[in-house]
């Protein structure tokens, strides 16, 4: 994956999305890169479609994969507290940015986190210790995302999209255009380089010219969801079903997921995947090569983001992890929510918090009780070092 760019996206009504991943502690007294642009001969020549057999022209073993029969481990080399394993990333932030109380919405980079309040998106600069407002909060957004320079959102306009974007360092914000599809198909968002692709309910992956221009579709991209650029994954009809694989839209090759034996609903980023198993809820390579229980607060957990970023819902998340909602990848390519904190598929380790949001690029997840406070401990994944 990119190690500079945001994760996955994914867009409902009322969902905040965002590029990298935080998680958020509530504490106290008082009350999302530079990427290239897709190229459509090389998504055409994959056909969205995976290869069918080992040593297929166009197809890759994923990451870290090593044939290796499946190993069945259920954690966990001893629960630590998560500022004893990545002290860079935890941040204590005001609770109230310029124009009030904020809600974390995506993390641009180790050190800047993007924010809402009532009235306005805003910059947090953990270095500088201050927020700057970017733009007016859209009455009716659909899905955000940001590179190191830009933050860019779909937002609605009597039931069509349309495409926003503001530089992350000030002045107004600008109109790109109307979107050719109604703001209900607006699934998912990214930003590749000079274009923002936009995942569409049914109709495909589009690139649309952050300077203005035409939005065109890549072929072959109908059944595909938008990771984080420039990787997408099939979607199963149902949501039992699991993930078969990775395509990788600018260069038009696939990688096979396998899933491990007694796995369902399995979904992956490029290194691990979740899924569940006998009710509890596992995480696997896309190989199927290992497999890990992860004990959760709630059984058949999935990852489903509560909706967040409506300013009428300010403050109260909706409970998360429930069973038949759509599961989701791994945050962060390697995290999975477990009972006390986050569970690290990579390293099979507990990194313990409680009372907590967690905030990825495709909404929050709750975790524990989230107290009232004057400021918010931060967890900002966009600090953890990328999987190889």
């Amino acid at each position: 994956m990119d190690g500079a760019a945001a994760s996955w996206r994914r867009r409902t009504r009322g969902l905040v999305t965002a590029a990298a991943a935080v998680a958020v502690l509530a504490c106290g007294t008082a009350a999302a890169c530079s990427r290239s642009a897709p190229t459509e001969a090389a998504v055409a020549g994959s056909g969205g479609q995976a290869a069918t057999g080992p040593g297929t022209p166009g197809e890759k073993a994923a990451p870290g994969s090593g044939g290796t029969p499946v190993e069945k481990a259920t954690n966990d080399p001893g629960a630590r507290p998560i500022e004893e394993i990545y002290p860079k990333a935890v941040l204590t932030l005001p609770a109230r940015g310029v124009n009030g109380p904020i809600r974390p919405l995506l993390a641009v980079d180790a050190r800047r986190i993007l924010v809402l309040t009532a009235k306005t998106v805003e910059l947090y600069d953990s270095t500088r210790r201050t927020f700057q407002p970017i733009a007016p909060l859209p009455g009716d957004a659909l899905a955000f995302a940001a590179d190191g320079g830009r933050v860019v959102w779909a937002e609605g306009d009597g039931g069509r999209a349309e495409l926003w974007t503001a530089s992350l360092s000030g002045g107004d914000p600008r109109k790109v255009g109307r979107l050719p599809f109604g703001e209900e198909e607006v699934a998912d968002l990214d930003v590749a380089g000079g274009d923002a692709v936009v995942a569409v309910r049914a109709r495909g992956i589009w690139r649309v010219p952050l300077s203005g221009g035409t939005p065109r579709r890549l072929p072959g991209t109908d059944r595909l969801q938008l990771l984080t650029w420039p990787w997408a994954a099939d979607v199963p009809l149902q949501e039992d079903a699991n993930q078969t694989r990775l395509v990788n839209l600018a260069e038009g090759y696939t990688i096979p997921v396998t899933a491990a034996p007694g796995v369902r609903r399995l979904r992956c980023g490029l290194g691990w995947c979740r899924g569940t198993a006998g009710g509890r809820q596992v995480g696997q390579r896309t190989d199927g090569t290992v497999r890990r229980t992860v004990e959760t607060d709630q059984p058949d957990q999935t990852g489903q983001p509560a909706q967040t970023g409506q300013p009428a819902q300010t403050g109260q998340p909706a409970q998360t992890g429930q069973t038949g909602q759509a599961p989701r990848p791994p945050l962060h390519d390697r995290f999975l929510e477990a009972a006390g904190g986050l569970h690290d598929l990579e390293t099979g380790q507990l990194l313990r918090f409680r009372d907590s949001l967690v905030v990825t690029s495709g909404g929050t997840v709750r975790i524990g009780t989230l107290p009232a406070g004057d400021t918010l401990r931060v967890v900002n994944l966009a600090a953890v070092p990328p999987l190889e």
